[in-house]
């Protein structure tokens, strides 16, 4: 405004009234010329806020998909966590499962041979008999473990 003022005071000292007239026109028509690229800068406004919303609503959508993916992988992972901490204690039963069904089927072996070793060693061909005999049990043993 002071720039203004003192263009002011040097036409009012030394200008015609038409250099006078032509220098408030010009500064009106300029002036009018700023204001309307402001106006047309602020019509643009809102296309492009309307454009910068839609896009942070895509952002926020795009943010609660990951949060509940996120959601779904930390259940997942808190479900194994949960089957490895009872795993020690799940292994130790079937140790002790195995161990037991172990033992019996020693106890059977045991049994059977007592049963029949005074009986094989009293036949001839007995190593072949025996080594028959052994195959059929360990048959045994693996289709009962596996039943």
């Amino acid at each position: 405004h002071g720039e203004h003022a003192k263009e002011l005071q040097d036409l009012k000292a030394n200008a015609t009234m038409t250099t006078r007239l032509d220098y408030f026109e010009k500064m009106l028509d300029d002036s009018a010329d700023k204001h309307t690229r402001e106006f047309a800068a602020l019509a643009s406004l809102p296309p492009r806020m309307d454009f910068l919303e839609k896009l942070l609503g895509n952002l926020e959508s795009a943010a609660l998909k990951r949060t509940h993916v996120k959601e779904d992988i930390d259940t997942e992972l808190e479900g194994v966590r949960s089957a490895l901490a009872t795993l020690p204690h799940r292994m130790e039963h079937l140790e002790k499962l195995h161990e037991k069904d172990l033992q019996a089927l020693q106890s059977a072996d045991d049994q059977i041979t007592r049963d029949l070793l005074p009986m094989l060693e009293s036949r001839p061909q007995f190593e072949e008999r025996m080594d028959r005999f052994e195959a059929q049990l360990l048959d045994i043993a693996n289709r009962s473990w596996w039943c």
